[in-house]
């Protein structure tokens, strides 16, 4: 079963060094969103989503 989630380039990073070794298999894409930020505001920031299959 795939699994994808939006995470930033060092959470991506984290999460391929923790986890790779029980990963079949995984891919990122970058993609930019509008992010709404805990003191209320609204930046375009960049994404990467990680998609990947244990």
């Amino acid at each position: 079963m795939k699994h994808s989630i939006y995470t930033s380039e060092k959470g991506r990073l984290g999460i391929l060094n923790h986890y790779e070794q029980y990963l079949n298999s995984y891919d990122f894409e970058v993609e930019r969103a509008f992010v709404d930020t805990s003191i209320g505001k609204t930046q375009f920031k960049k994404l990467i989503k990680l998609s990947f299959v244990f």
